[in-house]
């Protein structure tokens, strides 16, 4: 028998128990790859050096925030 908190994620309908745990896997597996994929592309762009030969970890604060708004261009 599932406890307390687990049992509102589960529908009375115990034949869609492995449809939604099938489901909730999805989702998980989904966002751990965006999330590590995230990952990955921030570790390139703090390793990844300016003209300066600085990488963006090295930056001061006053270096970072002229980075970021250079950067943000929206």
């Amino acid at each position: 028998m599932l406890t307390k908190p687990y049992r509102r994620f589960i529908s009375a309908n115990r034949s869609d128990y492995e449809a939604q745990l099938k489901e909730r896997l999805t989702v998980f597996l989904m966002a751990k790859y965006l999330v590590d994929d995230f990952n990955q592309l921030e570790a390139q762009s703090f390793v990844a050096t300016d003209a300066t030969g600085k990488t963006r970890a090295q930056l001061g604060f006053d270096e970072l925030l002229t980075k970021i708004s250079q950067l943000n261009q929206y």
